[in-house]
């Protein structure tokens, strides 16, 4: 109703709202002219590929893409296009001119991410969170969700009561197959290299302090081999031996993952 009151959205003739429909790229862009009451661009020489002149959404189309809100690509701007989550994120913190921000916040979303730095201005903004974790850049966004957004973005007292990141600033949180891996203490502070389902939760310690041998020949710095069979992580994956690190600091031990 929030939207509806001051005519930002509407339903259709039929009298449905259908809140489970992907929002395209230029009912988003209708949305955001209406919300920021921007005045639309009255120069007809901006010309767009995929956009005639005589469509309704031109004027809006020209308009937040002179404001630079939404970008096209080699003049084709894709009106009818779903709106991802990450475009989404790109344009909502455009069109309120949120801060950029670096610092990680979901494990799905990483720094070579193209709206890296957006999904996380507009996660520490408040205006949209994630699930187990994960922001789903790829998803749609539908129409009930797009709108969520968009009250968030415009009232403060509708903003998420928080903010939280998923990924620590050193990145020790990592997903692979399902399983997210990080640090964590046992009972009696020793840290340890958890496992744990996505799905179910389940947790398993996969190695911990005391599991580093200890050599009489070069105590206190041993070198020794630690094998951990099941994980065989890529080299995208680099950041996993930042966890293992952890453990093995302080210490010559070298891991050998196969």
């Amino acid at each position: 109703m929030y939207l509806s009151d001051f005519n930002i959205i509407g339903g259709y003739p039929d009298g449905t709202f259908k809140p489970n429909e992907a929002i395209t790229r230029a009912q988003a862009s209708a949305m955001l002219i209406k919300a920021l009451k921007i005045p639309l661009n009255e120069d007809t020489s901006i010309q767009f590929k995929d956009v005639s002149k005589d469509s309704p959404y031109y004027k809006i189309l020209a308009t937040v893409n002179e404001r630079g809100i939404l970008r096209g690509n080699n003049g084709f701007m894709r009106p009818g296009e779903k709106t991802s989550r990450a475009q989404m994120a790109a344009i909502l913190r455009r069109a309120f001119d949120m801060p950029l921000d670096k610092q990680p916040t979901f494990i799905d979303v990483t720094p070579s991410h193209w709206a890296y730095q957006d999904i996380n201005g507009i996660a520490k903004q408040r205006v949209a969170g994630g699930s187990k974790g994960k922001f789903m850049p790829t998803d749609s966004v539908t129409r009930a969700q797009f709108s969520a957004f968009l009250v968030r973005a415009l009232d403060d007292k509708m903003k998420l009561s928080s903010y939280r990141s998923y990924v620590s600033t050193k990145g020790k949180t990592v997903e692979q197959d399902g399983s997210l891996y990080f640090i964590g203490k046992d009972t009696d502070g020793y840290r340890q290299l958890i496992k744990e389902n996505i799905e179910t939760g389940k947790r398993e310690v996969l190695l911990k302090d005391e599991d580093v041998p200890k050599s009489d020949w070069d105590h206190p710095a041993p070198c020794t081999c630690i094998k951990i069979p099941e994980l065989l992580f890529t080299m995208e994956r680099f950041s996993f031996l930042t966890i293992v690190g952890d453990l093995l600091k302080q210490t010559k031990c070298h891991l050998f993952m196969g």
